[in-house]
């Protein structure tokens, strides 16, 4: 995933949860929102995590 991809997601995860706080929806709403944003957070951590071990990996084999 790209900076701009990681970027545009976490906009959105910050729009459904100023919606779903900021708005009077139903707890039906509100917790489809909060499993909504779980998942998409934790998409992007896992690719985050991810990314970051890759680049730690080429970093070593680069300095052998």
């Amino acid at each position: 995933m790209s900076d701009f991809e990681e970027v545009v997601l976490l906009e959105r995860i910050n729009l459904i949860a100023r919606l779903s706080s900021g708005c009077e929806c139903q707890k039906n709403d509100k917790d489809i929102a909060l499993i909504w944003i779980a998942e998409l957070s934790g998409v992007t951590i896992a690719e985050i995590l991810q990314a970051a071990i890759a680049g730690t990996g080429q970093k070593k084999s680069c300095s052998t």
